[in-house]
């Protein structure tokens, strides 16, 4: 017999849903911070005036859109301690 099979280990519990909403907030900040580093690069090696411009809009909408996601990031924590496992930790941010 295999030593596996003697060894059965309990199943994972599935995440409760404060904990699904919280990977998914921290995944597209982290999407939207890797974005917005792509167009910084991009925008150091640009010439042309109007592709820099439009670059520079959308460096600030990312940076908008990662501020709004942090901001909605500080509130869970709070509701975490309400509603989550004792051993929740709070997450902390980067812009």
């Amino acid at each position: 017999m295999w030593i596996w099979r003697s060894q059965r280990l309990p199943p994972t519990p599935a995440p409760d849903e404060l904990s699904r909403h919280l990977t998914e907030l921290l995944q597209r900040r982290d999407e939207l911070i890797s974005n917005r580093g792509a167009e910084q690069n991009r925008l150091a090696q640009c010439r042309h005036g109007l592709i820099k411009k439009q670059i520079g809009r959308l460096i600030a909408q990312l940076t908008e859109q990662i501020k709004q996601l942090i901001c909605l990031n500080a509130l869970l924590p709070q509701q975490l301690e309400h509603k989550g496992p004792p051993e929740a930790q709070p997450v902390y941010n980067k812009v």
